[in-house]
């Protein structure tokens, strides 16, 4: 008896934790779901930020690159956040800081041509200027 009612307890207890833990997941997908509807990245940004930010800048990134940007977490980001981030982005490749003459120099490939500044900054502009519509 005390091992039915031990065992009965054992398997409340993982119900009602299963489905709180479900509902904080549902919760956290439906945020992310909502944040990268209004982030919206067109395949040519996608395709630049491949090849030229995202070998520092992405989640295999280097430690301190990741730490000041890093793209996987756009979507953890408030309106706010967001827009500071991409202001950011505009100014620092737009006034060529980025990528970094030094790494450029050791990988020429992922230099940023002309139209691919023009791209990133347009972007980055006008993402800013529609979420602070929000």
């Amino acid at each position: 008896m005390k091992n039915l009612l031990l065992t009965m307890i054992t398997v409340l207890a993982f119900v009602l934790l299963t489905s709180f833990s479900l509902s904080i997941i549902t919760i956290h997908t439906t945020e992310k779901q909502a944040i990268s509807e209004k982030l919206e990245i067109p395949e040519n940004v996608k395709t630049i930020l491949d090849n030229s930010c995202l070998q520092c800048h992405g989640e295999d990134g280097k430690f301190k690159a990741k730490m000041k940007w890093n793209f996987e977490n756009m979507l953890e980001f408030d309106d706010s956040k967001l827009i500071s981030k991409l202001s950011k982005i505009e100014d620092e490749v737009s006034e060529g800081k980025m990528p970094p003459k030094k790494y450029v120099k050791k990988n020429p490939e992922h230099k940023l041509s002309k139209d691919d500044i023009e791209v990133i900054v347009n972007w980055a502009s006008s993402t800013a200027e529609e979420l602070s519509k929000n």
